[in-house]
């Protein structure tokens, strides 16, 4: 009976863990549709009278931002979008927000630049507490001893977090991609079971 019990209990779990994380996708996404579908119709309705279907806004919105993304990808658009990146980050009010939103988002996409490929292990917030987080950039000497710039994450939203200089004999060097450390962090752990697998040395550090 108690053997029983287990693995109900077990498989139970097992089920949460795989549905928890679909049910709030699922939330954010119907979220994200009942605020921006009606939105963009009605901006639609100011253009042409636009036919009553749910999902016609959000559709609308995605073709809008596949148009951008190919006109992104020239070089005049890719002028044109730096121009206006300029523009809003001058604006004041939403200079802060905006550019670390962006910088954020660009240190996750740019997963295959050799400047964030480094997932890396540090003391925060306080000694024997480490987290993860991206190696940015090499920053040399700083009192006395070499030391980067590791940005960390938040759980579980990783656009925003912490800039910190560390010292590199402080830094334990991973195996984990860009992606797996998102996975991590967004899942708050839940997706960490080979984590101690995949950790390096320090750099600092002999062995």
């Amino acid at each position: 009976m108690k053997k029983i019990i287990a693995h109900f209990r077990a498989t139970i779990g097992s089920g949460l863990l795989a549905l928890i994380p679909i049910g709030f996708t699922f939330v954010i996404l119907k979220f994200l549709f009942d605020m921006i579908d009606p939105g963009v119709k009605e901006l639609l309705n100011l253009i042409y009278v636009t036919p009553n279907i749910p999902g016609v806004g959000i559709i609308t919105l995605i073709l809008i931002i596949y148009l951008t993304g190919l006109l992104a990808k020239n070089i005049l658009g890719d002028r044109v979008m730096k121009k206006l990146h300029e523009t809003i980050e001058k604006v004041p009010g939403i200079k802060s927000l905006y550019s670390s939103a962006r910088s954020a988002i660009q240190v996750v996409s740019n997963s295959h630049d050799p400047d964030y490929h480094s997932v890396v292990l540090i003391d925060f917030p306080r000694p024997g507490t480490k987290v993860l987080g991206l190696l940015t950039a090499d920053l040399g000497i700083i009192d006395n001893k070499p030391s980067s710039a590791v940005y960390v994450p938040t759980t579980p939203l990783p656009s925003s977090g912490y800039l910190l200089i560390v010292p590199e004999d402080e830094i334990i060097y991973t195996e984990l991609t860009v992606e797996d450390a998102m996975q991590v962090i967004i899942s708050g752990g839940l997706l960490a079971d080979d984590l101690s697998a995949r950790i390096g040395e320090s750099k600092g550090s002999t062995s």
